[in-house]
Parts: C-alpha cells; structure tokens; sequence
C-alpha cells in the first residue's frame, strides 16, 4: 500500500468514513489503523478522530483516548476535536478532565465569536461546582485564552 497515490489515500480514508456511517466501525477501524500505518502523516488529525469514533463505539476507551489525544496533538484548535473529546470525557474520563476540555471547547466557541448555549454554560458550571471550582471562578476562566489542557 506504501505505494498509492494520495487519490488512493483519499479513497481509502473515504471508504472508512462510508463503513462508519453504516456502522461497521470495525471494518473502518481497520482501513484507518492501515492509513496511520502505510501513509504517516496523511490526514493524520482527522483520520486519528474518526479512528477514536471508531474506538468509543467499539467499547475500545483507552484506544479511543490515544486516538483523540493523537488528532489534538496534530490540531490542538480544531473546535471539533476539542468538542469531541470534552464529550467522551464526560462518559469516560474524569471529573477534573472533562471540565478542564469543556472548559477548553468552550473556549474555543468564544474565541471564534461563537454563543455558547444557557444549557452548556450550565453544564460547565455544574462540571466546576463538581470538582471544587466556584461559578465565579469558571465564568472568568471561561474568557480565557484557549490552551489546551496536559498536550
């Protein structure tokens, strides 16, 4: 495979988007780990996004955390990643963690002129109150400079 044109590249990595919109997350586990593994850096930080997908509704949760961590680590503002990732912390990570990346994609909403909804604002603040951070506290760190948390 090492051999293929970037076409080819696009093809395979489209491929594993179609399997995963049919839910057949295996088989597009599968084309995305050989994408990492042949091309290198090739659409790393999606391809590493829709593999941790792939990974969280496979029941693979570490895997799926390295994956995550892996697109952030090559797109550390990209909205969506951060997004994705603050949600599957809430499911699968800490109390600390999740905050720290809702906090973090919150952020980045704000950064780029986004509304961030009452019922995330709240979310956030019920996530603060959780860990020993007072309303005060987040709503100031909220107009932060966005940084991502432990890259």
């Amino acid at each position: 495979m090492a051999n293929h044109l970037p076409s080819q590249q696009i093809n395979l990595y489209q491929q594993a988007l179609a399997h995963i919109r049919k839910q057949k997350y295996a088989d597009a586990r599968d084309i995305l780990e050989g994408i990492i593994r042949d091309y290198g850096d090739f659409e790393r930080g999606a391809i590493n996004q829709s593999l941790g997908n792939c990974y969280e509704d496979l029941g693979e949760f570490a895997k799926a955390r390295e994956a995550y961590l892996a697109a952030l680590r090559q797109e550390s503002g990209n909205p969506y990643f951060v997004d994705t990732y603050a949600a599957f912390l809430r499911l699968h990570g800490s109390k600390q963690e999740f905050y720290d990346w809702e906090l973090a994609s919150i952020q980045l909403v704000l950064e780029n002129g986004g509304v961030v909804t009452p019922e995330r604002r709240a979310a956030l603040m019920r996530a603060g109150e959780s860990i020993g951070e007072t309303s005060e506290k987040t709503t100031a760190r909220m107009s932060e400079q966005f940084v991502p948390p432990g890259l």
